[in-house]
């Protein structure tokens, strides 16, 4: 009675080795999982702050530009080389600017701003817009149709 059959030792010796082999599987796909996502939001972090450092030195430019020209049209003209700026309303005396540009292929930072005459740079809003060709993406998404997948359009 306290003999263990012959039959029944390989297999349970068969199945701790085959639940620690699955285990090890699904550890390790999640481990490259995780480091595929980290890789990802490293890259994109650093598009990011490279954007908003960007953002900073075309601010502390553009200020500078404004304060030096002697009108409005001067400096349209001094901050034509900079491409991620856009004027969009200008007085006398204050000019009304928007940054924007691309962080990733669906992510833009966008900054909007006042420059005054001898007055402090005034901020309106800045931060990142999703665009929408992200929705426009082709994928296969199952339906529930009978032949499974098809495609988005």
């Amino acid at each position: 009675m306290g003999r263990v059959s012959g039959f029944v030792l390989p297999i349970g010796v068969a199945l701790v080795v085959l639940m620690f082999a699955t285990l090890a599987v699904l550890t390790f796909s999640t481990a490259r999982a995780d480091n595929n996502f980290a890789k990802r939001n490293i890259q994109y972090n650093e598009m990011y702050y490279r954007t908003v450092g960007r953002f900073e030195a075309v601010l502390s430019e553009s200020a500078q530009m404004f304060e030096e020209a002697s009108d409005v049209e001067e400096f349209k003209k001094r901050i034509a080389h900079i491409e991620e700026l856009e004027v969009i309303s200008e007085e006398t005396d204050a000019v009304e600017l928007v940054f924007q540009k691309e962080v990733t292929e669906f992510v833009v930072f966008r900054a909007h701003y006042f420059l005054r005459k001898k007055e402090n740079v005034q901020i309106v809003s800045r931060g990142t817009i999703n665009l929408d060709e992200w929705q426009e993406q082709n994928m296969d998404v199952w339906r529930g149709s009978e032949d499974g997948y098809k495609n988005n359009s």
